[in-house]
């Protein structure tokens, strides 16, 4: 299964990097072995997807302290293109991938950001919950259900 296959290598990448690399190592990381793999290996698509991942930018709150509902493009062009792209127009098939990422991830950061990815795209509160160490758990069991007026 390529899913299982580009996890694995995505985990030994991860391990390789180290627990303190930064999104931009990790982004360096997963882009370089994406590139070098063959054309037709399908390993290469979901390391790409997790390279773009990194390469996110947290955007800051709104002067009316919201924040927003994307992450921020690396790069954005006056005709709408941007990279990476919006997280809604990720393939499908990179939430099963991202969500077992989440469950095998070992770096603090990577973790986060699946998970942030994870509750951007889907919502889902548990995966969002990912993000926060345990240390947080005063904050988990505090926090306000999500809202209802999403669809």
């Amino acid at each position: 299964m390529s899913l299982q296959t580009a996890a694995e290598k995505a985990l030994d990448l991860e391990r390789e990097a180290g627990l303190s690399v930064s999104y931009h190592e990790l982004a360096e990381v997963f882009r370089k072995i994406a590139h070098e793999l063959d054309p037709g290996d399908p390993r290469a698509e979901f390391l790409t997807w997790e390279s773009w991942l990194y390469e996110y930018q947290l955007k800051s709150p709104n002067p009316h302290g919201a924040r927003s509902d994307e992450f921020g493009a690396f790069l954005e062009l006056s005709d709408g293109r941007r990279h990476p792209p919006r997280v809604s127009d990720f393939p499908a098939d990179a939430i099963p991938y991202f969500r077992h990422r989440l469950q095998a991830s070992e770096c603090p950061g990577a973790r986060a950001r699946l998970a942030d990815f994870l509750w951007l795209r889907t919502r889902d509160l548990p995966l969002g919950e990912r993000a926060l160490p345990p240390s947080c758990s005063p904050i988990r069991s505090s926090s306000p259900p999500p809202s209802s007026s999403r669809t």
